[in-house]
C-alpha cells in the first residue's frame, strides 16, 4: 500500500512541476527554460543560473516559484516518509502476503527486495511520465485549463518587450514611394 502511496506522491510531484512549467511559459518564458526553472524550483537545485534572474525580476514568476518551492519541500518529505514506510515488513503487504513473503525469502534479503520493488516502480513511473505523447497531452491539457480558467494570463507583447532589458521596439511608417518598401530587414 505504501508503494502505491509513494507512486501517487511521485505522480503528483510530476504534475506540480509540469503545472509550474506551463505557468512560467504563459508568463513569457520559452518552453525549455520554463520546464528547467520549474524543476529547479521544485527540487531546490540548479536555481542559481543567470536565467533565474528572469524569475526573480517578475512578480508573477516569483509567486509561481514560491509555490513550487513550498510544494517541492512538502513532496520531498512525503516521498521520504512513504519510502521508509514501504520498506517496513508489517506495512508491505497483507498478513497472508507477508507470511508467504517471509517463508520464501530469507530475512536478510527482504529489505533489498522491497527496495528493488520501489526502484522498479520509480523507473516505471518515470518512463510513463516522460513518454512524449503522454507528456505533450498533459502539457496541452494544463495549458488550456490555465488559459480557460484565467489562472495565469498570457504575457502581452508589450510586457515581453519591456521585460527583455536593453532592447526596444519602434514603429516606423513607410510611405508608398520609400526606397525601403518591399525590402527585407
Amino acid at each position: 500500500m505504501n508503494v502505491l502511496l509513494f507512486l501517487i506522491v511521485l505522480f503528483v510531484s510530476f504534475i506540480a512541476v509540469r503545472l509550474g512549467a506551463v505557468a512560467f511559459e504563459l508568463t513569457g518564458l520559452d518552453w525549455p527554460m520554463a520546464s528547467f526553472q520549474s524543476l529547479s524550483c521544485f527540487s531546490g537545485t540548479g536555481f542559481t543560473t543567470k536565467e533565474s534572474e528572469l524569475i526573480t525580476g517578475n512578480p508573477r514568476r516569483r509567486r509561481i516559484a514560491s509555490t513550487l518551492i513550498i510544494l517541492g519541500h512538502a513532496g520531498f518529505v512525503t516521498l521520504i516518509a512513504t519510502l521508509a514506510n514501504s520498506l517496513r515488513s508489517e506495512l508491505f503487504a497483507s498478513d497472508y502476503m507477508l507470511s508467504l513473503f517471509n517463508s520464501v525469502f530469507p530475512e536478510s534479503v527482504q529489505p533489498w527486495l522491497k527496495l528493488g520493488v520501489v526502484l522498479i516502480a520509480i523507473i516505471a513511473s518515470y518512463r510513463i511520465a516522460s513518454y512524449t505523447k503522454l507528456d505533450k497531452k498533459l502539457t496541452n491539457l494544463l495549458r488550456s485549463r490555465f488559459i480557460k480558467n484565467e489562472l495565469i494570463k498570457r504575457v502581452t507583447f508589450e510586457e515581453l518587450v519591456v521585460a527583455t532589458g536593453g532592447y526596444g521596439i519602434s514603429q516606423i511608417e513607410v510611405c508608398k514611394d520609400s526606397q525601403v518598401l518591399d525590402k527585407r530587414l
